[in-house]
């Protein structure tokens, strides 16, 4: 298992537990099932974001690869320091 592997797979489980079994996809919002798990970087590597914890979150794979392929969330939904899902953030606008 590689390390990332590891890392999401710890992560999961953690919000697994303190949501009592719900683990929310941070873009749909949606419950992922350990199947469907990838991380996601909240603000991408590629506009300076990191692979610290703070920076991480857990999304579909589906949609995370669909925010990838139409570039429709990028680092602007950090709003007033709080991180806030797709759904919010276009209700904000």
């Amino acid at each position: 298992m590689s390390k990332l592997s590891h890392t999401r797979d710890k992560i999961y489980k953690t919000v697994a537990r303190q949501m009592h079994g719900v683990v929310p996809c941070w873009v749909c919002g949606e419950h992922v099932l350990p199947a469907a798990v990838t991380l996601e970087h909240i603000k991408p590597l590629s506009e300076g974001g990191n692979s610290h914890l703070e920076n991480l979150a857990i999304s579909h794979d589906v949609c995370n690869n669909q925010r990838h392929a139409v570039g429709a969330v990028t680092a602007s939904l950090i709003l007033d320091g709080c991180v806030q899902r797709r759904s919010e953030f276009k209700s904000a606008i």
